[in-house]
């Protein structure tokens, strides 16, 4: 009954990947519903893993540009000393690697 359901609900492809892992469909749902159980316990680690990266993200680019909105000036319209900043810096990185025998691509954009 469970088996039916999560198939008619989930649909055929999806749940047959767990039909195939068990060969029972039983043991199937029940795969499925543990591994919905682990997911759900996982969905807080990654947000706290989330916004703890980008706040640090945030952090480092306000210590690095100077501003808490550095994201404001870099919209393809904004201050042209930042950009310059930016391909300037890049371009260090590139004479830098190149000199150490690496190649990086360039973005063209």
């Amino acid at each position: 009954m469970v088996w039916q359901t999560l198939e008619a609900k989930l649909s055929t492809p999806r749940m047959s990947r767990y039909l195939k892992g068990n060969r029972n469909k039983d043991r199937a749902a029940e795969a499925y519903v543990h591994n919905m159980k682990i997911a759900e316990s996982l969905v807080s680690v990654f947000h706290v893993l989330e916004v703890a990266v980008r706040n640090g993200i945030q952090k480092e680019m306000a210590l690095e540009y100077g501003r808490d909105d550095w994201y404001e000036e870099w919209n393809g319209t904004g201050n042209a000393n930042f950009q310059k900043l930016y391909v300037t810096k890049f371009q260090r990185l590139k004479m830098s690697s190149v000199i150490e025998g690496l190649s990086l691509p360039l973005a063209t954009s």
